[in-house]
């Protein structure tokens, strides 16, 4: 959490350092570089306990995946493996809207608690999904497929005329359909429910919102409660 000390370092630190934005001075800082992309220190003056703190961003200035080339992207899939092991937190920071709003970067960090403990290199995670590049096609295919209202109808009819009965545990896949129509925004995977048919989805609120996030977890408490109370009753009860 960033305090108000914090953000008037930040501010201080911006104000003495007004090429920020075009990452001009990486030269200066290279820990390694690479033919599109460069390793550089980082000086920015964060609250965290790390022993390194590195940034991993591309020479050219790009705000995100979309606006790479491929080499650019085959070269950061390759550096994402090699380092894989080096750092505790390799945090994504694609920078639209937040301070260095021009350049996508990577937060490379190493902290003095998990090197302490030894239990470094298991934390990979990003304030924001990956760029739809990032994401291999097959998955998007199978999304696009297993995600379809038209296709579940489909292979639910198949399989009641199959059986001569419906199977209504297949009803789990089309309930999966149902709530997935309305959490999944434009940004990350919008619900294909009538392909191919038609192409149409919504944008909808994503379940990593807390208008959705909270009220699931409680939802499924509650229920995993009623679930064991209702079951233990009927030990008794027999």
């Amino acid at each position: 959490m960033r305090t108000a000390k914090t953000e008037r370092r930040k501010q201080a630190y911006f104000r003495e350092h007004p090429d920020r934005d075009h990452f001009s001075y990486w030269k200066e800082r290279c820990v390694k570089e690479f033919t599109h992309w460069v390793i550089i220190k980082n000086d920015f003056p964060y609250d965290l306990l790390t022993t390194t703190h590195h940034l991993l961003i591309p020479k050219r200035t790009c705000a995100d995946f979309e606006q790479m080339n491929k080499k650019e992207f085959a070269e950061f899939i390759k550096i994402r493996k090699e380092i894989a092991n080096d750092y505790d937190c390799i945090m994504e920071n694609f920078p639209r809207n937040r301070s260095v709003h021009t350049h996508v970067h990577f937060h490379l960090l190493e902290f003095f608690v998990t090197r302490f403990f030894g239990i470094g290199n298991e934390v990979h995670f990003g304030p924001e999904p990956p760029g739809p590049r990032f994401i291999p096609q097959y998955v998007h295919a199978l999304y696009t497929i297993t995600h379809s209202a038209i296709i579940f109808l489909i292979v639910f009819g198949a399989v009641w005329i199959i059986l001569r009965k419906p199977l209504w545990e297949l009803g789990a896949w089309g309930l999966h359909i149902l709530f997935d129509i309305p959490t999944h925004s434009y940004r990350f995977f919008p619900t294909p429910f009538l392909w191919p048919i038609s192409s149409f989805t919504i944008n909808g609120v994503g379940w990593a919102h807390p208008f959705i996030f909270f009220p699931n977890i409680i939802l499924l408490a509650a229920f995993y409660l009623l679930f064991f109370m209702t079951k233990r009753r009927s030990r008794k009860a027999g």
